[in-house]
C-alpha cells in the first residue's frame, strides 16, 4: 500500500513538471514567433527605405532642351525691324505647355545701334532642372554693307588635328583661305596638298616657330624660313613668297634675342621679293583666355567695318576657332562683306616693327 502511494506521488511529480515543461516550451515558442514577426516588420522597413532611395536615385535631374527657330545668328541692318523667330522647348518630363510658361527672353538688343547683341532664353523645369541659350544679333549701319570690303582668313601654325575640319568647311561655304604654315608632324603632309588642291594659298610662318632659334640673327631666320619653303616645294612644287613673322612684325620678345632682328629680315626679305602679313583683325584665339566658339566669331565681326581690306588671324590648331569659321563666314557675307585668299598681289597689311 504504501509502495502504491508512493509511485501515486512520483507520477503526480512526473505530470507536473511535464506541464511546466510545456508550458516553457510554449513561452518560447511564442517568443521565437514574436521574434519573427519583428523581423518581417524590419526586412519590409528596410525594402521600403530601398524603394524610396530608387525613387530618389531616379528624379529627374535632365536640364530642358533649346532648339532656336531659324538662324542662331541674325545680322540686321540698322532701323530694321527685330521679328523674333522663338525656340522649341523640349525636356524628358515636362510639357512643352509648361516650359512655354517658364520661359523667360531677356535681350539688351538696340536695332537704332549698330553692334554686338544677345536674345537670351532661359527656361527651368519643375525639378530645377535649368537651360539657357543665346541668339547673336549683329546691327549694321547700311554703310557697312559694303561690297568693297574684302576679308581675309588666314589660319596661323598649322596643319594640325583640325586642320581637315576647316577644310570641309571652307568647300562647303565656297571660301578660300591662307594658310601661314610649320613644320608639322608628317602624318599632316597631305593636308598640304589639300589646301593647294582645292585654291588657298599656301604661306610660310618658319620651320621650327622656335623664338629663340629664329630670332637669334638674321641668318638663323632665313635658314629656318628656307627650311618650311622646302618642304612647301617639296610636297607642292610651290615655292611661297608669303610669310608671316611668328609674333606678328610687332613682337618684342625678339629683342631678347637679337637686336634689330626684325627689322633687318624684313628689308632683306623685301628685296628678295618676298612679301610679309601681320593682321588687322585679331580674334583673339590665342589670347591665353579660353573662348568660346561664339566669342571668337563675335570678335571677328566686331572687328569689321569700312576698311577695303580686313586680314583675319585665327589658329587652325585652335578647335575653337575652327569651329567659329563657318558662324564667321555667314555673318559677314550676311553684312556684305566678300572673302578671298592672300596672293602676291594682295596689299599688305603691316604693324609697326618695334625691333
Amino acid at each position: 500500500m504504501k509502495i502504491k502511494k508512493i509511485l501515486l506521488a512520483i507520477s503526480c511529480i512526473c505530470i507536473a513538471i511535464s506541464a511546466v515543461a510545456c508550458t516553457a516550451n510554449e513561452d518560447v515558442k511564442k517568443s521565437q514567433g514574436e521574434s519573427q514577426v519583428e523581423e518581417k516588420i524590419d526586412e519590409e522597413i528596410e525594402k521600403e527605405k530601398e524603394i524610396e532611395k530608387e525613387i530618389e536615385e531616379k528624379q529627374d535631374t535632365e536640364s530642358p532642351i533649346i532648339i532656336f527657330n531659324g538662324e542662331a545668328n541674325i545680322t540686321l541692318t540698322k532701323g530694321t525691324e527685330y521679328i523674333e523667330p522663338g525656340v522649341i522647348l523640349k525636356d524628358n518630363v515636362e510639357s512643352a505647355e509648361y516650359l512655354n510658361e517658364h520661359l523667360i527672353v531677356e535681350t539688351d538688343l538696340n536695332v537704332e545701334k549698330a553692334g554686338q547683341y544677345k536674345v537670351i532664353y532661359k527656361v527651368a523645369d519643375s525639378s530645377s532642372n535649368a537651360a539657357s541659350a543665346a541668339r547673336n544679333i549683329t546691327v549694321v549701319g547700311a554703310e557697312e554693307k559694303i561690297s568693297a570690303s574684302t576679308v581675309y582668313l588666314t589660319f596661323d601654325d598649322g596643319p594640325g588635328k583640325y586642320t581637315e575640319k576647316l577644310l570641309d568647311v571652307l568647300k562647303a561655304n565656297n571660301v578660300k583661305a591662307t594658310f601661314f604654315i610649320k613644320n608639322a608632324d608628317s602624318k599632316y603632309d597631305y593636308l598640304i596638298q589639300r589646301m593647294q588642291a582645292e585654291g588657298h594659298t599656301i604661306a610660310l610662318h618658319t620651320y621650327s616657330h622656335d623664338y629663340a632659334t629664329i630670332y637669334a640673327s638674321k641668318d638663323a631666320y632665313l635658314n629656318d624660313l628656307n627650311s618650311i619653303s622646302d618642304k612647301v616645294y617639296t610636297l607642292t612644287g610651290i615655292r611661297s613668297k608669303i610669310f608671316r613673322f611668328p609674333g606678328g612684325s610687332s613682337n618684342q620678345v625678339s629683342a631678347k634675342y637679337c637686336s634689330g632682328v626684325v627689322t633687318d629680315i624684313a628689308k632683306t626679305l623685301k628685296n628678295d621679293g618676298y612679301s610679309y602679313f601681320d593682321w588687322n583683325v585679331d580674334s583673339k584665339d590665342a589670347s591665353g583666355q579660353v573662348l568660346t566658339s561664339s566669342q571668337i566669331a563675335d570678335n571677328v565681326i566686331s572687328s569689321l567695318g569700312n576698311n577695303s581690306s580686313y586680314v583675319v588671324l585665327q589658329h587652325d590648331i585652335k578647335e575653337s576657332s575652327v569651329n567659329a569659321v563657318e558662324d564667321i563666314i555667314k555673318r559677314a557675307k550676311e553684312a556684305g562683306y566678300t572673302f578671298s585668299n592672300i596672293t602676291e598681289d594682295t596689299e599688305e597689311i603691316h604693324h609697326n616693327i618695334y625691333n
